[in-house]
Order: C-alpha cells, then sequence, then structure tokens
C-alpha cells in the first residue's frame, strides 16, 4: 500500500473564501491528507463564520477537519530553533517583510511558511509532505524536489468542481475500487517522471501530450462501444418481445452476451490504451469537469 499523498499550505483568511463553499475540493482528489500552517489559531475565525446560513465553505472546512483530510502544522520562529535548513527560507520572509506593509497577505510570504512547515512535518513525522506553492518565480529561487514540480502539474490537470458537488461525492469517488486503480497508476506514473532527467517544462509537455493521446483513444472506443450497443438493441427488441412469447429464452441471452462483450471490449481498451497511467485525471474531467 503505498503511504499517504500529503499536501501542505499556508492558508490566508478570507471571509468572501468560505461562502461559496469547497475550499478544497480539487485538493481533495489527489491529496490523502492536507496540512496547514497554524491551523488551530484560525478555526475559532471559522467557527464564527460558520454559525452563518451562507458561509457554506466554513461548515465545509469544519467537516474536512474532522474527516481528519486537514490537519494543523505549528510553526516555529527562528529563536526556538537552529536548524539551519530554515534559514534560507526565514530570509526570504525577512526579505518580504522588509518589502511589503502587510507581508502577511503575499504568496511569498506564505510560500516560505509553506517550506518551512513542510521541513516541519517530515522531519518530525517520517513521512514525505509536499509544499504547495503560489509564485512560480519563488519556486525558482528556492526550488523543491522534482516531485513536488509534478505533483503541482498534476493538480493544475484537476478541474475545480461545480458548487453543487459535494465533498461527500468526491470522497464516495475516490473510495470506488476502479477510482483507486486509477489514482494508483497516476502515482505509479509520477513517481517515474519524477526520477526523470527532465525540466518542468518537458514534464508538463509530456503531462499534456498523454493526457491529449489517452482521451482520443478513449472517444474512439466510446464511440465504438455506442454505436455497436445501439446496434444490437435496435435489431434485438423486435426479436426479443418475439423470442419472450415463444418463450426462446437462450436466444434472448445471446443478445445480452453481445452487450456485455461490447462492455468488456471498452474496459480492455482503456486498459491498454496510451497514456492509460492518466486515466485519473481523465476520468475526473469527465465526471466533475
Amino acid at each position: 500500500m503505498p503511504s499517504d499523498l500529503i499536501g501542505i499550505r499556508t492558508p490566508w483568511f478570507s471571509e468572501e473564501h468560505y461562502k461559496e463553499g469547497g475550499p478544497f475540493k480539487r485538493e481533495l482528489f489527489v491529496w490523502d491528507k492536507l496540512g496547514l500552517t497554524n491551523l488551530e489559531t484560525w478555526i475559532p475565525l471559522v467557527e464564527e463564520l460558520s454559525v452563518n446560513e451562507d458561509y457554506v465553505g466554513a461548515r465545509d472546512f469544519l467537516w474536512l477537519l474532522e474527516q481528519g483530510f486537514l490537519f494543523d502544522i505549528p510553526l516555529p520562529n527562528r529563536k526556538q530553533t537552529d536548524n539551519q535548513e530554515f534559514n534560507p527560507y526565514f530570509n526570504v520572509l525577512d526579505e518580504v517583510v522588509v518589502k511589503n506593509v502587510d507581508a502577511s497577505q503575499t504568496p511569498e510570504w506564505n510560500d516560505a511558511l509553506s517550506r518551512i512547515a513542510t521541513i516541519v512535518h517530515n522531519l518530525e513525522s517520517g513521512e514525505r509532505g509536499v509544499p504547495l506553492l503560489e509564485t512560480p518565480a519563488f519556486q525558482l529561487v528556492l526550488p523543491g524536489s522534482r516531485k513536488d514540480s509534478v505533483l503541482e502539474i498534476v493538480l493544475d490537470g484537476i478541474p475545480i468542481p461545480s458548487i453543487s458537488t459535494s465533498y461527500e461525492q468526491i470522497l464516495e469517488y475516490r473510495s470506488d475500487e476502479d477510482s483507486k486503480r486509477k489514482y494508483l497508476g497516476l502515482r505509479s506514473w509520477i513517481a517515474e517522471i519524477a526520477k526523470a532527467e527532465m525540466s518542468v517544462a518537458e514534464i508538463k509537455d509530456k503531462f499534456e501530450y498523454q493526457i491529449s493521446e489517452y482521451e482520443k483513444h478513449i472517444k474512439l472506443h466510446k464511440m465504438k462501444y455506442n454505436l455497436t450497443s445501439t446496434k444490437v438493441l435496435v435489431s434485438a427488441i423486435p426479436e426479443l418481445l418475439e423470442r419472450l412469447i415463444k418463450l426462446q429464452f437462450g436466444k434472448v441471452a445471446h443478445s445480452y452476451f453481445e452487450l456485455r462483450k461490447s462492455k468488456v471490449d471498452l474496459m480492455l481498451a482503456e486498459q491498454s490504451a496510451p497514456g492509460k497511467e492518466l486515466a485519473y485525471i481523465y476520468d475526473v474531467k469527465e465526471k466533475f469537469g
């Protein structure tokens, strides 16, 4: 069983952010858990909003917290730690403070905190968390591992579900056996690409090409399946009524097995399609895009 995929982020608090609902819907498709920096300090604010019927997102947030999807990562400060790994990120925080009056509202500030939180989490838990960053320029200044970049590209490929899509629907989708199989295929692809000597731009191009190839392959086979199914049904209905009247059940079963064979052919096509490792992304787009 593969280890959990853990994303780590420094969120910014905005009341409007929690009105429509779904602040973490897209993340739920990819991550098994999401760590938020200093979460405990602003839970009371979310709880206060949740009693207002307009703030659906606040209630969703608290539900995700109960489910264990969200968890807190307390942050150290420079005076409390002598770990040298933190120094580059503390330096970025210092630069941001000099340049900005309200430093805590800048993407650079949040990204530096996310990096620090990732180091804290990985050292203390032994797990492999990945920082979710907002600024491409910042990523170039303080790059993470290649796997971080691959995961960011994958997350960008996931559509943001509509307001009407509930968190329960997403969790139900992820618990489906077929979805689990496709998700493992995606995890395998991420691990393989992370080992390759490729630039971020090359990884993105490969991702988009393989998704395109898989989509084209599956659409062709779905057309074939639909045509076959329609042909069987159209030709079978008149005969079906006649054979039921004459109690010729063996011939009735023949039409059923023709339909089943067509479905099996489609499933085999999915498993042999080019880019099949990215079937999970395609599937999510089809169902929730």
